[in-house]
């Protein structure tokens, strides 16, 4: 990673952007803390975050809301639309899922629909669908290089 960091210092001109998740900061993702916490990337990107300060030194974190109708199908996308995670087609866009073994996710998504029909995710979650947005830790890196 820091070998990377150091390409990216190396042929960059004036400034370094990276765009990630920081799961330390924002609104808890609820997918991850209630029903796949094996896809909790919070360890992972902390040494991510720490690797990319000490390489750079001065670096702004800049926080990225995302909206309700987010489109790109990043893992987080559809916070505000939590059947989107039950789609088999949805999911094998994700890259994330393919990280989780098949017990795990097979379980949680159950956990998920059984909720969803219930509606026990709606009345622990169900206000974030009237959000158009929500900081749930993205954050664009910018380091300004000398």
């Amino acid at each position: 990673m820091r070998a990377g960091l150091r390409e990216l210092r190396r042929i960059a001109r004036k400034r370094i952007v990276i765009f990630l998740r920081d799961a330390q900061s924002g609104t808890p993702f609820w997918l991850t803390e209630d029903y796949l916490p094996s896809l909790d990337p919070s360890r992972s990107t902390s040494a991510i975050v720490e690797a990319i300060e000490d390489e750079f030194r001065s670096v702004k974190a800049l926080p990225v809301r995302l909206p309700r109708d987010c489109v790109d199908g990043l893992f987080s996308a559809y916070w505000g639309r939590p059947e989107m995670y039950l789609d088999s087609e949805t999911r094998r866009n994700i890259s994330n899922f393919a990280l989780a073994t098949e017990g795990d996710l097979a379980e949680g998504l159950a956990c998920l629909q059984a909720d969803l029909e219930s509606g026990a995710w709606d009345r622990t979650y169900g206000h974030l669908r009237s959000l158009s947005e929500l900081d749930l830790g993205h954050r664009l890196l910018v380091a300004e290089l000398p």
